[in-house]
């Protein structure tokens, strides 16, 4: 992957003593209380009772604690991303990893994705483990989630206290009327000034294949986060192809919008609309995303509102060497 760049020109931001990650900038914005949280969360079935502690700290203090956070996790770890969703009907996409990784693998990836993952507000990451069951995540206001079994609980409180944390009624106070935080802003961090320069999607699908991770979706239905079943709507997808002659190096982003009743039924159409053109393979999708009918492009303006069947309305072709255009932001 070609290396990424921490954009120069932001000015961090305070609130009272609390230091902000580069992606969070806001007027009015509370200083929380630098603690954690402890809830005690029943087992269900066979799973084990556990303790979360939901920790905040400012960021000056923020990486040597998640640094030792990871080490709680024994060998075997499935990763865990979250990212601020294109997608049309939900806010969060959620990617769990689909098979396991060596805790040490695991540790050198996110490393080498740290200093993203510590700033950018749209994105968290993190892993979690079975034997014994341990999770720790770092969400995307960098509040670090540790979730452990009762034989660790003190192991993690000893933690805590050496990084200057005790346990706390709340950090950041409550907001019911959507005031308190309502002018927070989540603005990017890489600094991306040609197609040489690798944006947030390309960290994201980096950390996909590294990790084996799979969106957390049930791919036979179209929900909205709500749990409402939407029925059909309208898709977009980016997916990467090379030339179906091995020697050739030819690659290219495939653009596809159809029409589908779920992720799966849309997996589908793209495996048509590559097999009607012999010259590529599919190489891999870089995005897919429901999108709302009023965000379609210019060339689907006669696409009826109300659709009866799935089916592919547009592809298109750009070669390798082309960043892709973003997907149009949910409405």
């Amino acid at each position: 992957m070609r290396d990424f760049r921490i954009r120069t020109d932001l000015e961090r931001e305070r609130v009272g003593d609390f230091v902000l990650p580069l992606g969070l900038e806001g007027e009015g914005l509370p200083e929380p209380a630098q603690g954690y949280v402890l809830t005690f969360r029943e087992g269900e079935e066979d799973d084990p009772d556990t303790y979360v502690f939901e920790a905040t700290i400012s960021h000056d203090r923020l990486r040597p604690l998640v640094q030792e956070a990871l080490r709680l996790l024994p060998g075997e770890v499935r990763g865990i991303l979250e990212v601020e969703s294109l997608d049309a009907y939900r806010t969060l996409d959620v990617y769990l990893g689909g098979e396991s990784l060596d805790r040490d693998d695991f540790l050198r990836d996110f490393a080498e994705f740290e200093r993203v993952i510590l700033e950018d507000a749209s994105i968290g990451a993190g892993a979690n483990a079975e034997e014994p069951f341990v999770e720790v995540f770092i969400d995307g206001w960098k509040t670090l989630s540790i979730e452990v079994p009762g034989e660790l609980k003190s192991r993690v409180e000893a933690m805590l206290r050496r990084h200057g944390l005790r346990e706390v009624e709340e950090t950041w106070p409550p907001d019911p009327d959507h005031q308190v935080y309502g002018e927070i802003r989540v603005r990017p961090v890489l600094r991306v000034e040609d197609d040489r320069d690798p944006n947030l999607d390309e960290v994201v699908l980096q950390l996909r294949e590294r990790w084996a991770l799979e969106l957390d979706v049930d791919p036979s239905r179209n929900l909205d986060e709500q749990g409402t079943e939407l029925g059909l709507t309208l898709w977009h997808a980016i997916v990467m192809v090379v030339s179906a002659d091995e020697e050739s190096d030819r690659g290219a982003y495939l653009n596809l919008w159809a029409t589908a009743g779920s992720l799966s039924e849309m997996e589908q159409l793209i495996d048509e609309a590559i097999e009607a053109q012999p010259e590529w393979m599919f190489d891999g999708i870089y995005s897919i995303e429901r999108v709302a009918f009023d965000e379609r492009p210019e060339e689907l303006s006669a696409l009826p509102v109300r659709r009866t069947r799935t089916g592919v309305h547009l592809v298109t072709v750009d070669p390798w060497g082309e960043r892709p255009e973003e997907p149009p932001a949910a409405s």
